[in-house]
């Protein structure tokens, strides 16, 4: 899905990536420029695979996830570690 921009030029979405760590949550107020959906689901699993190796991720074990949301902030999907 490309956004077009006033200029009319096609510009890529932004995607935030919101941690949910047992019961903390760490909200991405920058966010991310990807082409689409999967690259977005592919940032999303790269993140979750690199929290599980520190020391922090092995204790969580796969009580965590990140929610996936569009610029407007609304919840796409949601990966969680259990799936990775």
């Amino acid at each position: 899905m490309a956004v077009v921009s006033y200029s009319g030029a096609e510009s890529v979405p932004r995607y935030h990536f919101d941690w949910a760590l047992g019961d903390h949550r760490v909200r991405d107020a920058v966010g991310f420029d990807l082409p689409d959906d999967a690259a977005a689901r592919a940032h999303a699993e790269a993140e979750i695979r690199e929290l599980l190796e520190t020391t922090m991720g092995k204790r969580l074990g796969k009580d965590c996830a990140i929610e996936v949301c569009d610029a407007s902030r609304h919840k796409l999907f949601k990966v969680s570690c259990k799936d990775v």
